[in-house]
């Protein structure tokens, strides 16, 4: 009887051992798949910041192209409408000179 008690014990033991080692192996697992999933998201995430900051760069520079055309366009367009008002301002005072005195006007 001694000896079926020897062997039960001994495979209680054995199981247990092999449980533990089990439970050990299974969190040692579980634990590597998360650390590398993790570091997959981590690369991916860094990848696609880096892609982002690109792309804003690249839009910014795209508008501080189209504000420095928009600026020259709009000092052109003043400078343009300066000249013209001088002209019409010099056109309105020769037409006032000629209603004011009329012995200016020479007539062919």
């Amino acid at each position: 009887m001694q000896w079926l008690l020897n062997i039960v014990w001994a495979s209680i033991g054995t199981v247990g051992i092999l449980a533990f080692l089990g439970w050990l192996f299974r969190n040692w697992i579980d634990t590597k798949l998360k650390a590398r999933i993790h570091h997959a998201y981590d690369v991916k995430l860094a990848e696609l910041k880096a892609e982002n900051d690109r792309t804003i760069l690249t839009a910014k520079a795209v508008i501080d192209r189209e504000a420095a055309l928009i600026a020259s366009v709009r000092a052109a367009f003043t400078e343009g409408q300066k000249a013209s008002v001088e002209r019409r301002l010099t056109a309105v005072e020769r037409v006032w000179a000629r209603v004011v005195q009329p012995e200016l006007c020479t007539t062919a």
